[in-house]
């Protein structure tokens, strides 16, 4: 519960990263920016990266933050509002 009372649950914001994730993925394939590109601005390693995307590694605002640049985005893009839980709305 945060400070205003409000419930938020883990699935939610795992939901709401799903999303974002999906989006990423959807520009990056639309765009033929290999994985690859991406790891290699992060500075790690493509299967690294791959973990990411298959949501085996959190998703980190840093890591957020190039991918938008890579992908030539703004961060707003990548983060998908018409899908935020109810439980954060109400925030």
């Amino acid at each position: 519960m945060n400070a205003d009372g409000i419930i938020i649950k883990n699935q939610d914001a795992r939901n709401l990263v799903s999303a974002t994730i999906f989006k990423i993925q959807k520009i990056r394939i639309e765009k033929k920016i290999s994985q690859r590109v991406i790891a290699d601005a992060l500075g790690v390693s493509q299967n690294a990266y791959s973990k990411i995307e298959q949501e085996h590694t959190r998703l980190q605002l840093e890591t957020l933050f190039i991918i938008s640049k890579v992908l030539e985005v703004e961060i707003l893009e990548l983060l998908d509002f018409n899908h935020i839980p109810k439980s954060f709305k109400e925030v």
